[in-house]
């Protein structure tokens, strides 16, 4: 049935009779899915994911590393909100697969009392807010872990869990540490000192409402010890070197050497690790350390990266106050052979203050990691000036198209654009789902591969729906016309072009004109992407088209 195809929400209550969940995972629009009050439902499985026998054995031989956006087993590739209420019978919840669940950002769990373990969910990349209340028998998370995109953590009336989130005696402490904001029993929890604090008047579904105090006290308190010990040692060794010249700490700050900054990214001048390097003493001056770049960077998202070049990849960041940057991270694998590197960039930079030179505003340089901080320049690099822009609408529909008083079209509604592929060799941009059911690019809702097609397929969409004055779905029509590509294409197939106008149009049309409208429409709106033309052979097209349609009216 093609409605469902359009669905966005489902709500199942009180199906009380129901023992096995329905067959939602393969649903291409679905964005929010709420089961309540099924009592009879035991087991959540593959069959609730919409996966058959066979594609469970093929996902068992495949490769386990192998993470390929076009896997057509992914189930829910479209759920962003997933609720479980009172399934009081359910007890375990089996099934999910690594790919499963792509954009879930939200999953609230209430009264299954016995359920006692959850699925895997460290690979639910988009996970913001996990809840769980009223489910008595839950014993713990799962060992590999949270999600690390998580920010809130909600845990009420579920004593057993709320014992492994215990600080001094649970096992699950260590599992919670990288979330920022994590509720138990409606007291914000200090992740430092295994504080407990008021609830806030703002509800924990905004996580940016609140500072991400846990994480921040924790690495602090490690931060204080870890300084203390490295100024101890400078000054031990100063005392052993007599005149000789020592590098100076990170961490000291000259005038006082156990004077610690206001604050955790402002900072007076500080020396440089580097014996040869001077200060960077130039007004705006940044300091982090680890944990702090971690979070300005959302742990070195990769929709936060900007470039990427020898030495590593740019992450564009924002800090505490306000202030963008752009931070440089230093590719591991290539750490101990571009050390040089390093130092020289940090020396170099730190002697120079120009107005065309990127200014070098601090470093940090901890384990495994090299990183610099340096000023945010907007505009981009030359080269993205130079290089031809192709843009990708994603939402090419009727309602994103105004008409002037001339009738002259423009384009609006670019919310969901995207810059094409960029590099030599490049023919498609892996992302997540945008558009409009009716609309959409099946290949791209298939695979997840955006190309410059998919905004064709939506033009010829576009075209049909132009001369048909059909909507591209419309449910209200009988159920073999309900698709409109579909029901055009089948009529044109049998040659009745004429039955295809729309009813309230007035002028007359010439047949053949007519005809090669709708041979251009359905090239565009071909099912796989490399039977479709590009959008400068559509536009040579419409030419020749408007051409004989002009000479048609001169003769009529």
């Amino acid at each position: 049935n093609p409605i469902f195809s359009i669905l966005t929400a489902i709500t199942i209550h009180d199906c009380r009779n129901c023992q096995v969940l329905p067959r939602l995972g393969k649903l291409p629009s679905l964005k929010t899915l709420c089961l309540s009050n099924m009592v009879a439902v035991s087991t959540i499985d593959d069959q609730f994911c919409g996966r058959d026998t066979v594609s469970r054995v093929r996902d068992f031989v495949r490769f386990r590393g192998e993470r390929s956006a076009s896997n057509t087993s992914v189930a829910f590739r479209t759920l962003e909100t997933l609720t479980l209420k009172s399934l009081l019978s359910l007890e375990e919840w089996i099934g999910m697969k690594e790919l499963d669940f792509p954009h879930l950002e939200k999953l609230n769990i209430s009264d299954c009392p016995k359920l006692t373990a959850l699925p895997k969910i460290s690979f639910l990349d988009n996970l913001k807010k996990l809840e769980i209340s009223f489910c008595s028998s839950l014993k713990s998370f799962p060992n590999e872990g949270l999600p690390i995109s998580l920010q809130d953590l909600v845990i009420t009336d579920c004593p057993v869990l709320k014992e492994q989130c215990h600080k001094d005696k649970g096992e699950d402490w260590r599992k919670l540490v990288l979330v920022p904001n994590v509720w138990i029993d409606y007291q914000l929890i200090s992740q430092n000192e295994g504080e407990k604090n008021d609830k806030p008047t703002t509800t924990p579904s905004n996580p940016r409402s609140f500072l991400s105090n846990i994480i921040l006290k924790y690495f602090r308190h490690k931060a204080d010890s870890i300084t203390s010990k490295l100024v101890e040692s400078v000054l031990s060794a100063e005392a052993k070197t007599g005149n000789e010249k020592v590098p100076g700490s990170p961490l000291r700050v000259p005038g006082s050497a156990l004077r610690m900054p206001d604050t955790p990214f402002r900072v007076p001048p500080s020396p440089s690790r580097f014996s040869m390097s001077p200060q960077i003493n130039r007004i705006g001056s940044v300091h982090l350390n680890m944990s702090q770049v971690i979070k300005a960077t959302q742990n070195f998202s990769p929709s936060l990266t900007i470039g990427e070049g020898g030495f590593g990849t740019l992450y564009k960041a924002l800090l505490q106050d306000g202030q963008v940057v752009v931070i440089k991270r230093a590719k591991k694998e290539h750490i101990s052979t571009l050390h040089a590197e390093f130092s020289s960039e940090v020396e170099l930079l730190a002697k120079i203050e120009h107005k065309n030179i990127v200014r070098l505003l601090g470093y940090v340089e901890e384990g495994n990691e090299q990183i610099l901080i340096t000023e945010n320049v907007p505009n981009g690099t030359l080269r993205e000036h130079l290089d031809e822009k192709q843009i990708i609408h994603r939402d090419v529909k009727s309602s994103n198209i105004f008409l002037t008083e001339s009738m002259r079209a423009k384009v609006a509604g670019f919310g969901f654009a995207r810059v094409g592929p960029t590099e030599d060799g490049e023919t498609h941009i892996l992302t997540k789902v945008k558009g409009t059911a009716g609309y959409l690019d099946p290949e791209y809702l298939r695979t997840y591969q955006l190309t410059l097609k998919s905004d064709v397929y939506s033009f010829g969409i576009l075209i049909i729906e132009i001369i048909s004055g059909r909507r591209p779905v419309d449910p209200r029509k009988p159920v073999d016309e309900r698709v409109t590509v579909r029901w055009a294409f089948k009529n044109y197939n049998e040659g009745n072009v004429i039955g295809l106008l729309d009813p309230l149009m007035n002028e007359v049309v010439d047949a053949q004109i007519l005809s090669k409208m709708f041979s251009l429409a359905f090239q565009c709106a071909a099912p796989t992407q490399r039977d479709r033309p590009n959008m400068k052979e559509v536009g040579e097209q419409l030419w020749k088209i408007r051409m004989s349609y002009l000479k048609s009216v001169r003769r009529n």
